[in-house]
Formats: structure tokens, C-alpha cells, sequence
């Protein structure tokens, strides 16, 4: 095409996000295009905390400076501490009124010619006049499972954007499918766009980090509700039992709170169950030491920690439902989420067999030659394109 494409990406996911799969997927595609001659692009953001953009070449982002809190008992300690609370406070409002104005003053400039939100941030409708928008669609988690999300607007925001929306980018089949049945959109709205898996070329050597356990079956990423993390812990007791060396390890950015700190003594599993945070290059050894990968969520639109197991060499024993079996194939060992039986006898199948375990890393090395980034960010150009084209 003659001229560049000018995107304006909305900031949102990038403010709500530390790590995860959504920012960590607009920040690849963001990569590639920066070095694509064809696509000039906005991010209006001042401050975040996103993990993936400290050292991006595309962007200045500062950290928050996030409220100060003090739980000293010392009366003279507190009082001396009140007026910095106060004042970090302040500073904090700021740094979020600033990423608001930053955002306001690309939408109100009009200098680009297709918007592309990154998360479900309605209240840029009122400032895009007839500018073409595009969102991604992740899942449909908030309205399959809305027992999981009381009170949460995710829901009707989604709705009001899919309305306004020129093209709606679906992570998966599932998620295309879902999104036809719950919102009665016509198909050729949707574009399919598989995500990518960043570790395809990273180092994935052995340094070793810390001294982990000889066996270990590993978790990734959040542990609320539809994750299923505590039926998938409840279910694995006897193998515990059965292996007195075995061990889970947690990976993400959050550490076990009180209630998951109760429930594992509950059990009596305190020492068997353990937190990490994790790098990139942390999050890669523990894929590779690892005796499998378990997924037990409920529903994922897509399912990047399947890819990241693939790409190193780990054994992938996950849910069967939604978009599971599209993304892994028939690489993964499959197990109904919400039969402990089912989960019990996968996990112990695959620990306990060599030979199998061996043939998935074989299989998980050959699927994820069929996912990546750039393919990601080859198949977004060319939507942007098409949209171009029609608009003439």
C-alpha cells in the first residue's frame, strides 16, 4: 500500500495489567510492527507497570508511584508517616490523569486511521466519530460464567463495542463460535487470529535459578474460580500419597493469599504446594524441569501457557473443553475439568510413564511450529488493510 497505516492503540490493558496474556500479546504485535515500514502506530501512555513494556524501543513509560500504606502501630511512626501517604496519593491521581489526558489528546487530534482498543474501554465511542474500530476478543468467560463476576460491567461494555465495532478479532474458533451464539454477530464480522508463544526464540538453556524440586508438576497464572486451581489440588491428593517426593509449583505474580494459605494446610499439603514469581527466563527453566504442565481451567479463549509448555519441551496435561483441544492438538494429555477422577488419573498417567511423556514433548515441538507472532501480527496487518481498502 502507498501510505502508512496509522493505528491508535488503546492503553487500557496495559494499565491494568502487570504481566498476562492479553498485554503480553499486543506487546509482540507492537514489536513487529515497529520494524514493519507500512504501520505507524500510537500507545498515548505516560505511566504503567507493565512487565513487557520496561524496555520497549517504541515508548517512554514511567512506573506508579502507587499509594503509600502503613500499618504502623507506633502512634509518633504514623503521624510522621501521614502527610507522605498523603502526598503519594496525590502523585498517584496525577499519574492516572495524566495516561486519561494523554489519551484524550490522540483521540481529539484524529491522527490515525483505525482504532484498536485493547481492552473494553467504552468511554473512547464518544471521540472516534466514523473512524473504524477493531477489538480483540478474548473469551467468553464473563458470560459463561457469570456466578464467577458479581457486579462487574465487563459484560455490557463488550456488548456496546461489539455493536460499534468494523471488525471483531476472535483469539480462537471457540471464542469466534461463542461470540456468534451469545451475541448473534454474523461470522464474516469475526477474523480469527491465532496468538503466538514468545519463547519460540528466546535461550532456553539450563542456568538455574534456584535449587528446584527433583519433581515437580507445574501451574501457571491465576488461581481464581474457573481456573480450578483448588479442584485440581483436591484431585491430586492420592498421587501425593502415592508420591511422596512429588511437588507443585505456582508460577505468577501473585503469592497464595490466607484463604489458599488455609485450604492447603486443610489438606495438609503446606510443604507440597509452593509459590513462585517468575521472569520470562525463570518461567522458561521451570517449564523445563518440570516432570508436565497442568491446565485445569474451566474455559480459556486461548490458552498461551499451552505453547510456552510446547516450546520447552514439557508434557501438557490440560482441560478438554473450549479452546484446549484447537490449540493443542493431539499433543496434550486431555482430562475432564470437573471429574476429580479425570484429572487424578491423567496427572498419574503421564508422571509415571517415560515413554509417553516423551512422545508428547515430540508432538508439543512439532505443534508449536504452527504459531507465531509475526504470523499474529502478518494476519492483523492485513485486516487493518482490508479495512483501508473498503473504506476507499
Amino acid at each position: 500500500m502507498g501510505n502508512k497505516i496509522k493505528i491508535l492503540y488503546g492503553p487500557e490493558i496495559f494499565i491494568l495489567q502487570k504481566y498476562g496474556g492479553i498485554s503480553r500479546y499486543f506487546y509482540e504485535m507492537l514489536s513487529k510492527f515497529h520494524e514493519d515500514i507500512d504501520i505507524e502506530f500510537i500507545l498515548p501512555i505516560a505511566f504503567s507497570d507493565n512487565y513487557y513494556l520496561k524496555h520497549v524501543p517504541f515508548l517512554l513509560c514511567h512506573n506508579f508511584l502507587k499509594p503509600v500504606k502503613t500499618k504502623e502501630k507506633n502512634p509518633f511512626l504514623k503521624l510522621i508517616g501521614k502527610p507522605w501517604i498523603k502526598i503519594s496519593k496525590r502523585i498517584f491521581k496525577y499519574q492516572q490523569n495524566k495516561n486519561e489526558i494523554k489519551l484524550k489528546e490522540a483521540l481529539n487530534a484524529q491522527d490515525f486511521d483505525i482504532c484498536h482498543l485493547t481492552y473494553y474501554n467504552t468511554k473512547v465511542l464518544e471521540y472516534l466519530a466514523d473512524k473504524p474500530i477493531v477489538i480483540t476478543v478474548y473469551d467468553m468467560i464473563h458470560e459463561l460464567f457469570p456466578e464467577f463476576f458479581p457486579n462487574d460491567p465487563t459484560s455490557s461494555y463488550k456488548d456496546q463495542l461489539i455493536k460499534k465495532a468494523e471488525k471483531i478479532i476472535a483469539i480462537s474458533n471457540c471464542t469466534k463460535q461463542d461470540l456468534m451464539k451469545i451475541y448473534n454477530i454474523h461470522e464474516d464480522k469475526i477474523e480469527v487470529i491465532y496468538l503466538g508463544c514468545s519463547f519460540n526464540n528466546r535461550d532456553l538453556g539450563t542456568k538455574k535459578y534456584i535449587n528446584l524440586p527433583k519433581n515437580y508438576i507445574l501451574y501457571v497464572g491465576e488461581r481464581r474460580n474457573y481456573k480450578n486451581f483448588r479442584f485440581l489440588i483436591e484431585s491430586i491428593v492420592p498421587v501425593f500419597k502415592n508420591h511422596t517426593d512429588l511437588k507443585v509449583i505456582c508460577a505468577g505474580s501473585q503469592s497464595f493469599n490466607q484463604s489458599e494459605k488455609e485450604f492447603l494446610q486443610f489438606l495438609d499439603l503446606s510443604k507440597k504446594v509452593a509459590h513462585y514469581p517468575v521472569s520470562d527466563e525463570f518461567l522458561i527453566e521451570l517449564y523445563k524441569n518440570a516432570i508436565a504442565f497442568v491446565f485445569p481451567s474451566l474455559y480459556e479463549g486461548f490458552g498461551i501457557p499451552v505453547l510456552e509448555a510446547f516450546s520447552a519441551g514439557c508434557p501438557v496435561i490440560c482441560s478438554n473443553t473450549s479452546s484446549f483441544k484447537e490449540v493443542a492438538g493431539d499433543a496434550a494429555f486431555f482430562f475432564d475439568p470437573y471429574d476429580k477422577d479425570s484429572i487424578r488419573d491423567s496427572v498419574k498417567s503421564v508422571i509415571t510413564d517415560n515413554n509417553l511423556r516423551n512422545e508428547m514433548i515430540s508432538k508439543g515441538y512439532e505443534r508449536i511450529k504452527d504459531f507465531s507472532w509475526q504470523e499474529t501480527a502478518n494476519r492483523t496487518k492485513k485486516l487493518y488493510e482490508s479495512l483501508i481498502l473498503k473504506r476507499g
